[in-house]
């Protein structure tokens, strides 16, 4: 088969033309979505019992009041989250970034928070009953509510921590 030299770069000129035109569309769409991905999420109040939201990204979300027992957010980014009165009962929260998050009031009862990251979370009045704290990160947080339960094995920044004198008492940090 023959190619003339003119109708291959004709050829070319219009796939590049086209080319060009789908790039342009292309990353319009994908700079519309990355501005959309950086807009809070407002799930407050929601109904995610037992929700899969794993590795998902939902820094600064207002998840206030939402019902988030069993659901399973492990590798999840919940920095600056609102999470004031949420039902975390049960959640999975290992290896979760919680740094910044409001978790004050929240039922963490049950929750997994193993190697989670609570630097400076707000934890006033959050139940943590029966909480695998193992490996997590406490550093400059508030901690009010726990029992025999809760498990402290491996826990790091206790030593920032605004600990209650009975917790410290329990764990030889007085």
């Amino acid at each position: 088969m023959e190619v003339d030299a003119l109708q291959l770069i004709t050829f070319l000129s219009t796939y590049h033309y086209i080319f060009l035109i789908l790039s342009i569309i292309t990353l319009d769409y994908f700079y519309t979505m990355d501005l959309l991905a950086f807009q809070p999420l407002d799930l407050s109040n929601a109904n995610l019992f037992r929700a899969n939201l794993y590795c998902a990204n939902l820094e600064e979300a207002d998840l206030s009041r939402a019902n988030l027992e069993g659901a399973n957010l492990s590798y999840a980014n919940l920095r600056y989250a609102d999470l004031s009165r949420a039902n975390l009962e049960g959640a999975n929260l290992s290896y979760a970034n919680l740094e910044y998050a409001n978790l004050s009031d929240a039922n963490l009862s049950r929750a997994n928070l193993e190697y989670a990251n609570l630097s400076d979370a707000n934890l006033s009045n959050a139940n943590l009953e029966g909480v695998n704290l193992e490996g997590a990160s406490l550093k400059r947080t508030n901690l009010i509510i726990w029992n025999e339960n809760t498990k402290w094995h491996g826990v790091k920044g206790l030593e920032t921590t605004r600990v209650p004198e009975t917790l410290k008492q329990q764990l030889g940090l007085a």
